[in-house]
């Protein structure tokens, strides 16, 4: 089922919001861009999760998973 939803008011979907972009940002600007902000979001999340945001997690890692599939060349 696909619905239109006020993302603001939906607090799963912020969460969502948040780690995709901190995985997109750290992913465009590995050795951290100019965005401070964002910069300490990147490093609060991989701290609390001890997993890196530019790698895959092993596919036993428990709440929080990462994969990365590269296509052939």
């Amino acid at each position: 089922k696909i619905q239109e939803v006020r993302s603001h008011e939906i607090a799963i979907l912020q969460i969502t919001d948040l780690l995709i972009g901190a995985i997109s940002y750290i992913n465009r600007f590995p050795n951290y861009g100019e965005s401070s902000a964002k910069n300490e979001i990147v490093k609060l999340i991989q701290d609390r999760s001890k997993n890196s945001l530019q790698q895959s997690t092993s596919l036993g890692a428990r709440k929080f998973n990462i994969f990365y599939w590269e296509g052939q060349k």
